[in-house]
């Protein structure tokens, strides 16, 4: 059997898909279980992104639905 197999590239993890541009600092009121359960999601799920770049994709998300 020759030929040649077709290439399958699989994409995990979360795409950042707003413009990165200049970081500020804020503070925010939030609850508290909802702040853990973001915790915990980033620190297992999505280490490799930092927490700021996290909130500002869920926000990004919540405002252009």
């Amino acid at each position: 059997m020759g030929g040649t197999s077709p290439i399958v590239k699989i994409v995990q993890g979360l795409q950042i898909s707003y413009k990165d541009t200049k970081t500020m600092k804020t503070s925010i009121r939030i609850d508290e279980e909802v702040w853990e359960k973001f915790k915990e999601l980033g620190d297992d799920k999505y280490k490799y992104i930092s927490n700021a770049k996290l909130i500002s994709q869920a926000v990004h998300e919540f405002v252009e639905k």
